[in-house]
């Protein structure tokens, strides 16, 4: 599986709360001995890709 890039993601159309949910997931999942490249994290970028997406959607 290929690491997904969190730096495509345009986070100015994020609203700040869900970026700091998903950082503290991601920071919890790596403090308890997870891997940068676990299915989770994966899973937690693909979420902010799909935010973004709804978030240009809006801006239309």
């Amino acid at each position: 599986m290929s690491l997904e890039n969190i730096g495509n993601i345009h986070t100015d159309l994020i609203p700040l709360s869900v970026l700091q949910d998903v950082d503290k997931r991601i920071s919890d999942w790596l403090a308890m001995g997870g891997k940068e490249d676990d299915l989770y994290i994966q899973r937690q970028i693909k979420y902010l890709k799909q935010v973004e997406k709804a978030a240009t959607k809006e801006r239309k």
